[in-house]
């Protein structure tokens, strides 16, 4: 998926016109694919009765799924996202790193708008439908791309937050055929300077950085960042500005 085309295919019989088919391909780049067998080269999407699906070489197609996200809603405020971010109604929140999407329904259902970045094609339209399944908070607004190109095109102060969270290189908890796919399909790219830079010319207030299990407080722009953590997470949270 990184060098080639993601692909969209259809399998069954999805509620798909040939014009919504032609749409969706145009607007996130993918090559239709009429044929058998999908490629062995990449990645892409799959259309079928049940929802679209996500299909990687040699791993089984994945739907869209919410994880914990229903027990993390159940929390509301107590969520440690939902306090770093400070996440509520009219709140502004830009997910750089949007992945499944997780996350983001958690920012969303406690009132926030939230803008997603996601790299991957494939992976940006799959959850984006899941969000449209799930009705709850303002709708999810996507923007498809890196985000080290995304965030320098949004206007500067159009966020109050800027969220990061990196799919790690290795899953803390061992092998996770849920999530293989997911993990194979993603972006691994770390913030860096550039990308911290591009973020705080963004976020009125703050930006949020997801750590690994037992990484140390990364300092960015000079900023030490304080830290809100939980059993399940590890947040770095670094103030941009004063609040007002």
């Amino acid at each position: 998926m990184k060098t080639l085309s993601p692909y969209l295919a259809l399998s069954g019989h999805p509620r798909t016109s040939t014009a919504e088919l032609a749409a969706l391909a145009e607007w996130f780049g993918f090559e239709l694919w009429t044929t058998r067998p999908l490629p062995a080269d990449r990645g892409g999407l799959v259309l079928t009765a049940g929802g679209p699906r996500l299909q990687v070489p040699g791993l089984p197609a994945t739907p869209w799924h919410p994880g914990f996200t229903p027990w993390r809603l159940s929390r509301g405020a107590d969520d440690a996202l939902v306090r770093a971010t400070g996440a509520r109604p009219g709140r502004r929140i830009v997910d750089a790193t949007l992945g499944f999407g997780h996350d983001a329904l958690v920012l969303r259902a406690a009132g926030a708008d939230v803008v997603g970045i996601e790299c991957r094609p494939a992976l940006a339209y799959l959850t984006w439908s899941g969000h449209a399944s799930q009705r709850v908070g303002p709708p999810l607004a996507l923007r498809l791309g890196d985000f080290r190109d995304v965030l320098p095109s949004l206007p500067a102060d159009s966020a109050d937050v800027v969220y990061f969270d990196p799919m790690f290189p290795t899953e803390s908890t061992g092998p996770n055929p849920t999530w293989a796919p997911v993990r194979a399909a993603a972006c691994h790219d770390r913030l860096d300077e550039a990308g911290f830079a591009a973020a705080r010319r963004v976020a009125t207030e703050r930006i949020v950085l997801k750590l690994a299990p037992g990484a140390p407080l990364p300092v960015f722009g000079g900023v030490t960042p304080s830290l809100v953590q939980t059993k399940r997470a590890r947040l770095a949270v670094y103030t941009t500005r004063e609040s007002t």
